[in-house]
């Protein structure tokens, strides 16, 4: 009987599975990260690159502020119609500015005294400089010129000046604030508010927050005419638009929360500090930065028309107004003047925050110096020159007509019956 062959049976082979490739993005990746998986990518701009853009950008909007006044002054119809093109500019000058000091509050760690003092320094200097230029120089001058009417004629020229109730110009208080909130957020308390006392110390970064909050509140009922803001607290008021302190919270949040996670993988702190100095953790910060605007950007718009309609609601009750209505118009825009919707711009500069790096420091600080120095005297430059061709060219104006008016005492004497009136 013939044995028959056994042949061995074909064993499929299933085909290898691919290795997902893992989110370099999401905390997970972190689980088994190590400094020697480091990315190469890394962005190529620091903090003192957005200050110089934001000093490049702040001195273009400056021209278009004397391209206006020329049009004005001159009746130039093409300078005017100029005008918001250079104003455009002028929304990206406090984002920058705040993206590069909340770079230099995440790398200060324990150097949170130096910039406390710093801002809150700068916010009470500026508010002490307003006092002493209001009731020295502006009072005590009108008060030679007008006698005992100088306190209705100042608060004539400062109701032109805030045609909505106040102005905003201390950009140091929401420096000083912002510091407060990334210090009771992120700082190790070495002798007080131990354990499970810390809790304390993270809660009093409430109260950076309840002051915007304040802020807000003074600001839309002064543009509601409800009350009425002496100028000398203008310097003490916010001048960022509400929702992009919201980006600043989140951002603070971030680096808090991702520490935790860190800690919550049986890493030590010391792990964590070598883990923020690593190409990753500068990507990952950029890209939850990005985020965080596109997200404040969209709370932004809906808080603008929420508040709007309640606007509308509350002094139309019927609510029945139409589109091309002034009124509809005017209560937006004072939605608007509060800093609702004035985060949109911030989309702009997505691209610039994807090339930026917050970790990059120098070691050279002079530079740091500098560039205010040649900010301030670019601005500087720009009003003088543009000052000069102004004048010039309204006296060259009167000098042209038959019956030699002039432009610069027909100027003042419309300013003098203005104050009069």
């Amino acid at each position: 009987m013939d044995e028959k062959r056994m042949e061995p049976a074909l064993v499929e082979e299933k085909p290898a599975k691919k290795k997902r490739r893992q989110n370099i993005l999401g905390r997970k990746y972190l689980k088994d990260f190590t400094p020697e998986k480091d990315i190469k990518y890394r962005g190529p701009l620091s903090y003192r690159h957005l200050r110089i853009i934001a000093w490049i950008t702040l001195t273009i909007s400056q021209i278009g502020v004397i391209f206006r006044i020329h049009g004005t002054v001159n009746d130039v119809p093409l300078l005017q119609q100029i005008y918001p093109f250079f104003n455009f500019f002028s929304t990206f000058m406090a984002p920058l500015f705040l993206i590069a000091a909340f770079s230099v509050l995440l790398n200060a760690k324990n150097g949170y005294r130096r910039l406390l003092i710093l801002y809150g320094g700068l916010t009470i200097l500026v508010f002490f400089a307003f006092l002493i230029v209001y009731q020295h120089y502006f009072l005590e001058m009108l008060t030679a010129v007008v006698g005992d009417e100088a306190q209705t004629t100042l608060k004539k020229i400062m109701a032109l000046a805030a045609p909505g109730g106040y102005i905003t110009f201390n950009f140091f208080l929401d420096l000083f604030l912002c510091t407060l909130v990334t210090f009771f957020l992120n700082y190790t308390p070495e002798h007080y508010f131990q354990g499970k006392k810390v809790i304390i110390f993270r809660l009093f970064a409430l109260l950076p927050s309840l002051y915007e909050l304040g802020s807000l509140a003074l600001k839309i009922l002064a543009s509601n005419s409800l009350i009425e803001i002496h100028p000398l607290l203008f310097p003490l008021l916010t001048t960022k638009p509400p929702v992009t302190f919201l980006i600043f919270v989140m951002m603070a949040f971030f680096i808090k929360n991702r520490e935790k996670y860190f800690l919550k993988l049986g890493k030590t702190h010391e792990d964590f500090v070598i883990y923020e100095t690593t190409n990753l953790h500068s990507l990952q910060f950029s890209v939850r930065l990005a985020i965080s605007i596109l997200l404040a950007a969209i709370i932004d718009v809906v808080l603008y028309l929420v508040l709007g309609g309640i606007m509308i609601a509350a002094y139309i009750p019927t609510g029945e107004i139409s589109g091309d209505d002034p009124f509809f118009v005017a209560v937006f825009n004072t939605v608007y003047s509060w800093g609702f919707l004035q985060t949109l711009p911030l989309l702009a500069i997505i691209p610039l925050v994807l090339l930026f790096d917050y970790k990059k420091t120098y070691k050279n600080n002079m530079i740091d110096i500098v560039i205010p120095v040649a900010g301030v005297a670019m601005v500087v430059l720009v009003y003088l020159e543009g000052g000069f061709q102004i004048i010039r060219e309204a006296f060259a104006d009167s000098n042209n007509k038959p019956d030699g008016e002039d432009a610069a005492l027909n100027l003042l004497e419309q300013a003098k019956g203005v104050f009069h009136k």
